[in-house]
């Protein structure tokens, strides 16, 4: 997450050069953008976290882009006023972080100090604390599930070793099936092939 909030923060400082290189903000304001880039960067990316952690495959991630990133660009801000948006649209666009993170920066931008600068700033960090407590949840449910996986696998070797030393049965009436023995400790001969 550390490495999320200072990528973020080294793109926020180039943007800002690019911003104020055309032109586009001369207020001082605009500085105050690389402290809330940060918060932006650590909540998308213990969000990112959580999704990764969540994901049962490679393909799960085109559904989160798909139905939950996308949209969110669409509906919180970024291209146009939440404003302009059907009230039902606007309640979904504030539960949404990225209309918190537009907020934020849009205004700074512009020269204005944002309304509501803690209460903006809390839901970005609520929702990277939740992502992030459920990227640690699902990691510790999934390392005790592969915990367990393994205990089972090194109780059969240890089964399969136990049976390997039994005496040879077959003269009791019981065949083996596969009359194979590899010695793991006895290196070959010259002329042998490892097994």
């Amino acid at each position: 997450l550390v490495w999320a909030a200072s990528k973020s923060f080294l793109s926020g400082v180039a943007i800002l050069v690019v911003v104020w290189a055309l032109g586009l903000s001369s207020s001082p304001l605009s500085l105050f953008v690389l402290a809330v880039v940060p918060l932006v960067g650590l909540c998308f990316g213990a969000i990112g976290l959580a999704i990764t952690a969540l994901a049962p495959g490679y393909d799960f991630f085109m559904y989160y882009f798909t139905l939950v990133i996308t949209p969110m660009a669409m509906l919180c801000g970024v291209f146009f006023p939440i404003e302009q948006l059907p009230a039902a649209f606007q309640a979904v666009a504030w539960a949404l972080p990225l209309s918190h993170a537009t907020a934020l920066a849009r205004p700074l931008l512009l020269g204005e100090v944002p309304s509501q600068v803690v209460l903006l700033a809390a839901v970005l960090l609520a929702y990277a604390a939740a992502a992030f407590y459920a990227a640690v949840r699902s990691d510790v449910r999934v390392a005790a599930v592969e915990g367990e996986r393994v205990r089972v696998h090194l109780q059969v070797l240890v089964l399969a070793d136990a049976l390997e030393r039994l005496p040879d049965l077959r003269g009791v009436g019981i065949a083996r099936h596969h009359e194979v023995r590899v010695d793991h400790h006895r290196r070959p001969d010259r002329g042998e092939r490892n097994p």
